[in-house]
């Protein structure tokens, strides 16, 4: 793929359109503001990749779409769907699209995903891996030690809360002794209180 520079139009109408696509927030002013002209491809990757695009160069028959691609006059377009013969493709700064056989574009294609979006099928990477709780298991794991004895500073620390309140509950059983033993005294026969 050959370098060359891209306007300021479609260097934002480009990245734009990838970032309503991928639903991420964009903002031109912002993005020609970081990345003034003269916008040359490294520039237009390293634009994609500060919003967490992955970027690679790719072929044109094997591409998935969406990328961005060229077309033999040397204007950059917004890869659709390609097919065998016949590409769908946008032109910068407009929202209707067209075709063209695929003889008419580059070989080359500049493959775009972004992270946050399942691995598209024909870019190589793998596939996005399932959401789940196992990576916080296997952290725990791995600190074994740590947590045995945070664990047994944790039981310490919950018997020292507990003293006093079991201090409490062994002074009402002395309490009830003491009640029992005056009632004996009273009544003067065991018998007479254990068959009440």
């Amino acid at each position: 793929m050959r370098e060359s520079e891209l306007t300021r139009e479609s260097f934002a109408w480009l990245i734009g359109s990838l970032c309503q696509i991928n639903r991420v927030p964009f903002d031109a002013a912002l993005l020609l503001q970081r990345f003034p002209a003269p916008h040359s491809l490294r520039q237009f990757r390293e634009a994609l990749q500060s919003l967490s695009f992955k970027v690679g160069d790719g072929a044109l028959e094997r591409a998935a779409c969406p990328c961005v691609g060229f077309l033999k006059s040397g204007e950059p377009a917004l890869l659709a769907k390609i097919d065998g013969e016949r590409a769908l493709y946008f032109k910068p700064g407009t929202q209707a699209p067209e075709t063209a056989p695929a003889d008419r574009l580059e070989p080359g294609v500049i493959l775009v995903r972004h992270e946050a979006r399942a691995a598209l099928r024909d870019d190589g990477a793998e596939p996005a891996a399932r959401f789940g709780f196992r990576w916080f298991w296997n952290e725990l794991a791995r600190h074994k030690r740590i947590w045995r004895d945070v664990l047994l500073a944790s039981l310490f620390i919950q018997l020292l809360a507990l003293a006093p309140g079991l201090e409490k509950c062994f002074e009402f059983h002395r309490h009830v002794e003491v009640v029992f033993d005056r009632v004996l005294a009273a009544s003067g026969d065991e018998n007479d209180v254990r068959n009440t």
